[in-house]
């Protein structure tokens, strides 16, 4: 059974309220994704980079196909006809590639960080300078040993030395 006029209209005030809570979610997702991930640190091709990308895609897909919906809806209104039939197709799109994009998001949020080269590198330096440290400490090590064993022989030395004698006698 149809429904009148007011209730076709209630319900494309639904559907069009709906939608736009989609696109400023995706809005929003989109500045979290960009502001949150540092970009610069994201190889392009790797797993997180693809999947950073189609879920930006994928939302601002959600928000055009919102949109042309949206437009859809307008003209019926326009029209006098508030047929909100057209639209099912464009705002089941929408949230289904809104869910995707979300599904991405919490894929590349839980995804291991991959390091870059710099980090790579720093890590090297880091390994090297702590090598150099434990190499450094085990000299000092060494050192104070010498300088102990370098002091018992003096001291054994002096012990074994005998005591001048005074080749001058009194006459």
């Amino acid at each position: 059974m149809a429904g009148t006029i007011d209730d076709n209209r209630n319900a494309v005030s639904i559907h069009t309220g709906i939608s736009g809570q989609l696109m400023a979610a995706s809005l929003v997702l989109i500045g979290v994704l960009l502001g949150y991930f540092d970009i610069r640190n994201i190889e392009a091709w790797s797993v997180k980079g693809c999947c950073l990308l189609l879920a930006i895609v994928c939302l601002l897909l959600s928000i055009i196909i919102g949109a042309i919906g949206l437009k859809r809806l307008r003209d019926s209104g326009n029209n006098g006809t508030w047929d909100y039939s057209l639209t099912h197709v464009n705002f089941r799109l929408q949230t289904l590639l809104s869910f995707i994009a979300l599904v991405l998001f919490f894929i590349i949020f839980f995804l291991k960080s991959e390091p870059s080269s710099q980090d790579k590198q720093l890590n090297r330096l880091n390994s090297a300078i702590e090598r150099l440290i434990h190499i450094d400490s085990a000299q000092q090590v060494n050192l104070e040993r010498s300088q102990l064993l370098i002091d018992s022989l003096l001291k054994a030395k002096k012990m074994s030395a005998k005591p001048p004698t005074n080749s001058f006698k009194k006459p």
